[in-house]
């Protein structure tokens, strides 16, 4: 079983973070060419959303529930509740709206860490090992290397088009690359259904 816990969560990261290390980057880019330029702050709040979301990619509360700590889970619940609100109070009129951001990353990062207590001393076992850290690194590296040229070539003609027509040439690439290293597509199989 948790070989295939592990295989599971290696391929929602093969095919979200490369998204996610996409928007991330291309944030501000995205939220001008569907919004205008008036909304560009809204970008650089739309990146620690990605952040945010990044990190619940992980989240445990449905599998929480699913080995008995019901209870854990709405403790966890009301736990980042708690620390999200705490630190909108604290952090909203000091940096407004990506105060309001970052509080969210952070309790949702709590939330994270106090899951994985309660997991681990459920089940007895190393959660980090279900998750693999050195395949998410990779993913990430490659999908950040696959990505500079097309930030330098956005950088140098500023087209507000390029961001969605790349994106999708970027994410394929991106694919094909990773998929020499995990062997998650089975590539001649998708090519022959064409």
């Amino acid at each position: 079983m948790a070989i295939e816990v592990k295989k599971a969560i290696l391929k929602s990261s093969f095919f979200l973070i490369p998204i996610l290390v996409y928007s991330f980057f291309e944030a501000v880019p995205l939220i001008k060419f569907l919004y205008g330029d008036d909304f560009q702050v809204s970008g650089e709040v739309f990146k620690i959303y990605i952040l945010r979301y990044s990190l619940s990619v992980m989240a445990f509360s449905v599998f929480m529930g699913s080995i008995g700590l019901e209870k854990k889970s709405n403790f966890v619940i009301l736990l980042s509740a708690v620390i999200g609100l705490g630190l909108n109070i604290i952090l909203i009129p000091i940096y407004g709206v990506k105060g309001a951001s970052w509080a969210t990353v952070i309790s949702s990062l709590s939330t994270i860490s106090v899951s994985f207590f309660f997991i681990k001393r459920r089940l007895n076992l190393n959660i980090i090992n279900f998750f693999p850290i050195t395949n998410y690194l990779i993913i990430v590296l490659v999908s950040i290397i696959v990505y500079t040229p097309f930030y330098i070539l956005n950088k140098y003609f500023e087209l507000k088009w390029f961001v969605v027509i790349f994106s999708v040439i970027y994410y394929l690439v991106t694919l094909i690359l990773l998929n020499i290293k995990f062997k998650i597509l089975n590539i001649k199989k998708i090519l022959i259904n064409i």
